[in-house]
């Protein structure tokens, strides 16, 4: 039986959260990395070789943890419920980065931020569980905060900068962003602890050991998850050599060339609260065939040499790049039902892999051929259209489901 209003009613804290959580995610991604990055090294008398080995390293090792066991146990525990363990992890990490300032605690505080916001992408397969019948709106929904948090993330570490250069707060800037993000997450929290696992409707998963073991059932997972993954990277792939694109090419200076990759990001969030409340009206095949059409705008972003007819081109070109990953996910995670948790901790890995590699292709293609970098990513954006709507099927199934507990054995 699917849940009525009144349930709806009560997880509405929880789905705050749920969507809080999201924006945290891409406040984290944006905000880390690039504005700290020397800071730290400086202070730690570290390369940045030795930090750009450091973190994809420990992504790959927390991120192979979490495909081992990550399926099992959140669909042992129920996905809401563990959930709430990785948001657990998550806070501890972000807490232990900000108190601590020696090297080792603050490697194992990271350590166990990694390993928290990996388990964390449950949360997409949560957000397909609460909205079991419209899964595409709430799956879009996650990824408009998420992006919306890309775009704070660098905004709130430009702030506390200034605020600690002028309050001359502590000598590791670094400390007052973990602080700040460890407390939105220990809010997060709270706001997830008002919901409870029996009020979210859940598919049950497989538990027939003759489906597990049936040859191609992982690669049933793994190729979606890779499609999505070639689709994230085709997005941080233009995202990463556009500013460097409009610089080189265009003579435009650093900082608008930064406002142009930021209103593409506006349109890209725009166009995913619009889908978003579309919902069900459209089928995913349709949306998918929708968000490549602003992909013909890559031509004059990269061809036209008036600024006015290339921004606006390149700021409506985000639009292409809305709704196809959170779309497809939705899509694949209702046909996948009975391994959704495996698919989601699967398309977590595909993600940091595409990503990983687009934006080492686009980067070398950067170097001889500009414009080339720059149509390689909604090039690949529209072939992965082209594998969805060509070989998964379309429409509204709705996955058999069941009430907390009874999911899965004991879920």
């Amino acid at each position: 039986m699917a849940p009525d209003v009144h349930s709806r009613e009560r997880l509405r804290a929880a789905t705050i959260g749920l969507l809080g959580l999201g924006c945290l995610g891409g406040i984290i991604g944006t905000g880390i990395l690039g504005p700290y990055r020397a800071a730290f090294a400086r202070h730690y008398h570290l390369t940045q070789t030795e930090i750009g080995r450091a973190v994809p390293l420990s992504g790959i090792i927390f991120g192979g943890l979490g495909i081992w066991q990550g399926p099992r146990l959140a669909d042992r525990m129920g996905r809401f419920r563990f959930l709430k363990v990785a948001v657990v992890l998550l806070t501890a990490g972000l807490a232990g980065c900000a108190a601590f300032v020696n090297i080792y605690l603050v490697a194992a505080s990271w350590c166990v931020l990694i390993l928290g916001a990996y388990l964390s992408v449950i949360s997409n397969a949560v957000v397909a569980d609460i909205w079991h019948d419209q899964p595409q709106r709430g799956v879009v929904l996650l990824h408009s905060f998420v992006s919306v948090g890309k775009i704070l993330g660098p905004a709130v570490a430009a702030f506390l900068l200034m605020e600690i250069r002028r309050t001359h707060w502590q000598p590791w800037p670094w400390r007052g962003f973990f602080l700040v993000c460890a407390i939105v997450a220990g809010a997060v929290l709270v706001l997830l602890l008002t919901g409870s696992q029996r009020s979210i409707m859940q598919p049950a998963a497989s538990a027939d050991p003759a489906v597990r073991s049936a040859p191609g059932w992982a690669a049933g997972v793994w190729l979606p998850a890779a499609l999505l993954g070639l689709i994230a990277g085709s997005e941080d792939s233009l995202a990463t050599v556009a500013p460097m694109f409009f610089q080189t090419v265009r003579h435009v200076v650093p900082e608008n060339a930064a406002r142009l990759l930021t209103l593409h990001f506006i349109a890209l969030i725009g166009g995913r609260f619009l889908f978003g409340l579309l919902g069900t009206k459209v089928r995913p095949k349709v949306t998918v065939a929708m968000g490549i059409v602003p992909v013909i705008l890559v031509i004059p972003a990269v061809l036209a040499r008036n600024e006015i007819v290339f921004s606006i081109s390149f700021m409506l070109l985000g639009l292409s790049f809305s709704a196809m990953w959170p779309c497809i996910f939705a899509r694949l995670a209702t046909v996948l039902a009975h391994d959704r948790s495996k698919l989601t901790y699967a398309v977590g890995m595909t993600n940091t892999l595409g990503i990983a590699a687009c934006v080492w292709i686009s980067s070398r293609i950067l170097d001889a051929h500009p414009r080339g970098a720059m149509i390689f990513g909604p090039a690949l954006l529209v072939l992965c259209a082209v594998v969805f709507v060509a070989f998964v099927a379309d429409g509204h199934h709705r996955p058999a489901v069941s009430r907390g507990k009874e999911t899965d054995s004991r879920g």
